[in-house]
């Protein structure tokens, strides 16, 4: 069911955002994309100089085409 699908989506990503910053490209109105928690950015580009500046240039950054589609799984580093 569609609904039900959302809203499991959207408890993901709270978990999500619980130990990360998500930031999103899109064409989205800046002000919408503050009110879902979420960083807006026009380009793909200036999200990743924002997210290496914050984090450093060595930093692990994921990015995911069509992150509405998808759920990233995390592996231990061994």
């Amino acid at each position: 069911h569609p609904r039900v699908r959302r809203q499991r989506q959207m408890c993901i990503r709270d978990r999500v955002l619980q130990n990360a910053e998500i930031c999103l490209v899109s064409e989205m109105e800046p002000d919408f994309v503050r009110s879902i928690f979420l960083t807006p950015y026009s380009d793909v580009q200036s999200a990743l100089d924002y997210a290496f500046q914050k984090l450093g240039p060595d930093a692990s950054v994921l990015v995911m085409p069509y992150g509405g589609s998808t759920l990233p799984h995390a592996m231990d580093e061994q």
